[in-house]
């Protein structure tokens, strides 16, 4: 289907009119083509992980690492489609290999180990038993918590194309800025999207083709009134005082 070519008010003003949820499905409705490509540009990437994780773990993870830039590409469509730049859409895929790809590496690499390292304490805990197994492995499941809330506020940050050139640093903090600040808002985003990932993958076919795409909209479309906000009061001048 063809991609709306609408000003950024009116993108804006969509966020007043409708949740970030039922905005997303209309997203998902009229540039559907752009992200069922992206989303199955990703399945590959997950399917070759799996496939060598069989036979070489190692390798596994390498190429789960290098997932994140299949990933940055889905957020990227979609971070194009909520700022409302129809354009873009010629090499959005492309974007993620090219130049800010150490950055977006950089951020998978993080992921991977902490959402790894978690899993394993959660295992770790369980076997152990008894209440200290039990404690230690409650704090493993929130740090996988955590670790799938900041993924779904640093991706649409990372990809936002109206903050490219922009340091990693500064996009980091922006991301612990919205964390801290809007914590419903997070909670919220970070269990709708869980749910939309479980029955995906319960579809198997869904989280291949439609999943992920659909998260990415739904994590640009509640992150980036916060950014937007956070930015304008940031640059807000401060006039004299005393």
């Amino acid at each position: 289907m063809a991609s709306r070519a609408e000003p950024r008010a009116e993108a804006a003003g969509r966020h007043r009119r409708g949740g970030p949820f039922r905005v997303a499905l209309t997203d998902f409705y009229f540039d559907s083509l752009r992200l069922i490509r992206a989303n199955l540009v990703w399945g590959a990437a997950v399917i070759v992980a799996v496939v060598v994780a069989l036979g070489w773990p190692l390798g596994g993870v390498i190429v789960l690492v290098l997932s994140a830039l299949p990933t940055a590409g889905v957020f990227r469509t979609a971070a194009n489609i909520v700022r409302a730049d129809p354009v873009a859409s010629r090499g959005e895929l492309r974007w993620a290999y090219g130049g800010p790809r150490w950055r977006l590496l950089a951020v998978g690499v993080a992921l991977v180990l902490a959402g790894a390292v978690c899993a394993g304490n959660v295992v770790v805990g369980l076997a152990t038993g008894g209440s200290a197994g039990w404690g230690f492995a409650t704090l493993a499941v929130w740090g996988l918590v955590a670790s799938w809330c900041a993924a779904i506020v640093v991706w649409p940050i990372l990809v936002d194309p109206f903050r490219e050139g922009r340091a990693l640093r500064d996009d980091l903090t922006l991301a612990a800025q919205v964390l801290f600040t809007e914590p419903r808002r997070v909670a919220g985003l970070a269990i709708t999207a869980a749910l939309v990932v479980l029955v995906s993958i319960v579809l198997t076919a869904a989280i291949l083709t439609v999943g992920v795409a659909f998260v990415a909209l739904l994590a640009c479309r509640a992150v980036y009134p916060v950014v937007d906000r956070l930015d304008a009061a940031s640059t807000v001048p401060v006039g004299p005082t005393g």
